[in-house]
């Protein structure tokens, strides 16, 4: 993984005894863990993206929230523990208060209905594209620039690799030691590239992302600034590139 990027993803593993059975809770502190992006099988099938930025927010934080609780366990033939748990709290992982246990696709599925969307209790790997799609507000993405890669993955996106294994991305920041600006850009160009990618992603700048800061990529930062409550000066400093979701300092 490219240095500058900070990509973090939480799902469900395997239980304590690297099995898909074991006792409730995680044992380990491993069966439902944060971990840093992989591709699994060399590459996923699926990203899937819910259309709203706020849900997307909401996936994401469930996500952490239950790879933190250590009430939350891997045990495949009792997935559904957890979810009947927190289904009354809306599904909140921060009010499961006793062991119980999960796997993949559940926690993804309660995720999702945590944010709003009602998949069905019993999807897994096999179905989700199938149930996601049905109850709608998501997009699904296989081009390998999502399912291979991690630079065009944001918060709360769903990776699916159909029959196998699901997760759920929690962060993905890039890191800036300096301000990026018009007049210092020239041997940045990584730099200004994530931010061109960056612009396109939150605010459909539409720019080509090809690491050149020219007029279109000023006018895309002074706007995004605008619309965020920012000083209009066309520079990514520290708190610009926060709203972008970079990591600014050394």
């Amino acid at each position: 993984m490219d240095e500058n990027y900070r990509v973090t993803i939480a799902h469900a593993v395997s239980s304590e005894n690297g099995t898909t059975s074991g006792k409730g809770g995680d044992q380990t502190g491993k069966e439902v863990r944060i971990q840093e992006w992989y591709a699994s099988g060399g590459k996923w099938d699926y990203v899937i993206r819910c259309k709203k930025k706020e849900d997307r927010a909401k996936i994401a934080r469930n996500a952490e929230a239950g790879a933190r609780n250590a009430n939350l366990g891997y045990y495949q033939s009792d997935r559904y523990s957890a979810y009947d748990i927190v289904k009354p709290y809306g599904f909140d992982y921060t009010k499961l208060t006793k062991p119980a246990n999960t796997d993949c696709s559940q926690m993804a599925t309660t995720n999702a209905n945590y944010a709003g969307y009602p998949i069905p209790r019993d999807t897994y790997t096999g179905n989700m594209r199938e149930r996601y799609k049905a109850v709608g507000g998501f997009k699904f993405y296989s081009s390998e620039k999502y399912t291979a890669g991690y630079k065009k993955l944001v918060p709360g996106d769903i990776l699916l690799r159909e029959g196998h294994h699901a997760a759920t991305v929690i962060n993905n920041v890039y890191w800036l030691k300096t301000t990026i600006k018009k007049s210092n850009s020239t041997g940045r160009k990584d730099d200004v590239k994530a931010l061109q990618a960056r612009l396109n992603e939150l605010d459909k700048a539409k720019l080509e992302v090809d690491g050149i800061w020219g007029s279109l990529t000023e006018v895309a930062v002074k706007k995004f600034q605008n619309d965020n409550g920012l000083m209009i000066d066309g520079i990514v400093g520290t708190k610009t590139a926060t709203a972008l979701g970079f990591v600014f300092g050394s």
